[in-house]
């Protein structure tokens, strides 16, 4: 849910509150794309040689991607914005590769599509409810606590990965 804010209430804050206009939103939000054309492969390609476990970098996701909308709640400098989007980038690079490939790992041998499908439908339904509730937050509260109910969300992301990791490591 945090991350789809990306598409909707963050190219509008970046106009309400820094007044960039729509060059500047494609350039901020070009460099999200730059970074993940040039840097993803060899990042993952380095990640695979570690024989880290992919918890691990779930875990790892959420925590950049609450740093990514705790540095957007600090509203005084432009630079906020830069910094949150590498953030942010940094944390879908690492997030999304591994998060389907946890749930294609843990699907039972000829289930791999439910699982995958099941995967989908997860990001399809952040897709539909992210861009609802956080205008429905920004109107009532302000653009300030939709970064803190979006940081919130990667709160509980990261609780649930360390939980994952912790019932995987047992065998669950």
């Amino acid at each position: 849910m945090a991350f789809f804010q990306l598409f909707t209430t963050i190219p509008l804050y970046y106009d309400e509150v820094f007044h960039l206009n729509e060059f500047k939103i494609g350039i901020l939000l070009f460099l999200n794309v730059a970074i993940i054309v040039v840097f993803e492969m060899p990042l993952l390609n380095y990640l695979e040689k570690q024989r880290i476990p992919i918890v691990k970098y779930i875990i790892m996701s959420c925590i950049l991607l609450t740093v990514s909308f705790l540095v957007m709640y600090q509203n005084f400098w432009i630079g906020i914005l830069i910094i949150s989007i590498i953030l942010m980038t940094l944390s879908e690079m690492l997030g999304f590769p591994y998060t389907n490939r946890y749930a294609l790992n843990r699907a039972k041998d000829g289930l791999e599509g439910s699982y995958m499908a099941m995967y989908a439908m997860s990001f399809s339904i952040a897709h539909i409810f992210s861009p609802k509730i956080g205008f429905d937050i920004v109107e009532k509260f302000g653009y300030q606590a939709n970064w803190l109910v979006s940081g919130l969300y990667g709160v509980i992301g990261i609780i649930l990965a360390i939980w994952l990791s912790k019932r995987t490591q047992k065998g669950l």
